[in-house]
């Protein structure tokens, strides 16, 4: 067994340290950056499922570029270039975001995922955007993935969602 001395100073510490990114901070971003008009920079995204399937939705259809380690510039389309079919495969975080980004969209996206995603409940989420007027379409189980969603007459408005 190794002993560890660590030996107490009296003096200031001048140091840098620079934390992981947060996933769920870095979606956001990613998701505000793949709606707005023009080019973003989103810098500090973490590695992880969820954030690799909103970048590799955005590669797919030309929207993303590497900049350097954990930096991206991401083509803003508020038309809605994506793919048809949106694959979340684990990522229970970028299916919902996904899920809600297509019911802006006039075209119909279908939403999948793994089987493990496809057994998690999305029924709120599901029924909210329906309440705002998306064409919501169970592809498979109802209240969860795969789901087929368009705009449908949606025109936004306020929807209660459990937390």
């Amino acid at each position: 067994m190794s002993s560890c001395h660590i030996t107490p100073t009296t003096e200031d510490l001048d140091a840098v340290i620079r934390v992981p990114g947060s996933k769920s901070v870095a979606n956001r971003a990613i998701v505000c950056a793949m709606l707005a008009q023009g080019e973003s920079t989103v810098r500090g995204v973490p590695d992880g499922d969820d954030t690799a399937v909103l970048l590799n939705t955005l590669r797919d259809v030309s929207r993303l570029q590497a900049l350097a380690s954990n930096a991206f510039m991401i083509a803003g389309d508020p038309q809605g270039r994506l793919p048809n079919i949106l694959d979340a495969q684990l990522a229970g975080t970028s299916s919902r975001f996904m899920t809600a980004v297509a019911a802006l969209y006039s075209e119909t996206r279908i939403i999948d995922g793994g089987e493990p995603l496809r057994s998690r409940p999305m029924a709120d989420l599901h029924d909210g955007l329906q309440a705002l007027g998306a064409d919501v379409t169970p592809l498979g189980e109802l209240g969860h993935l795969p789901v087929s969603i368009s705009k449908g007459r949606c025109v936004g408005g306020q929807v209660t969602l459990r937390g």
